[in-house]
C-alpha cells in the first residue's frame, strides 16, 4: 500500500484551503509555523496528514478497507493499522530498509504540478493525533 506523499501542511491564518493555498500551508507547517492538517480526497491516494515539523508527522493511507498509520515524532517511527493490536517501532536512520517518505520533496512537486485532491485545515489538536496508541503493541526493529 502506498502512503499518500503528496499533502501535509501548517496554519497560515486559520480556516481551510485546497490548492496552492493548502500547499502554502504545508511548507509552514514543515518549516514550524504551527499545525495542520489535510484530507486527501485524491480515488487513488485517499487518507491524511497532520504535520507539525519536518520530523512530526502522521500518515493515514487507506485502501481495501484498510487504514495504515504512520508516524514520525523525532527520530521514532511507528507503523500499525487501525485496528490492530501490534506494530513496528524502528528509528529514521534505521537500517530496516524502509524509506519515509520525503515530505518536502512531496510539498515540491505538487506546488510544481498540482496532482493530489486534498483539503488542509490550521489543526490546535495536533498533539493528539502525533502519538503512537496505547493498545498497540510495538515491536522495535532496529
Amino acid at each position: 500500500m502506498a502512503l499518500p506523499l503528496a499533502a501535509c501542511g501548517s496554519d497560515s491564518g486559520g480556516g481551510s484551503a485546497t490548492g496552492g493555498d493548502a500547499v502554502a500551508m504545508m511548507q509552514s507547517a514543515m518549516d514550524g509555523g504551527g499545525a495542520v492538517t489535510c484530507e486527501i480526497t485524491d480515488a487513488e491516494q485517499p487518507g491524511s496528514m497532520s504535520i507539525a515539523g519536518a520530523d512530526r508527522y502522521r500518515i493515514l493511507a487507506r485502501s481495501d478497507g484498510e487504514t495504515v498509520n504512520l508516524l514520525r515524532d523525532g527520530s521514532d517511527v511507528y507503523v500499525w493499522k487501525d485496528g490492530g493490536t501490534t506494530g513496528m517501532k524502528t528509528t529514521a536512520d534505521s537500517q530496516t530498509g524502509m524509506t519515509l517518505p520525503n515530505i518536502q520533496e512531496a510539498i515540491d512537486q505538487e506546488r510544481a504540478a498540482p496532482t493530489v485532491d486534498m483539503e488542509c485545515a490550521a489543526d490546535g489538536d495536533v498533539d493528539a493525533k502525533l502519538v503512537a496508541p496505547d493498545e498497540v503493541e510495538f515491536q522495535t526493529v532496529p
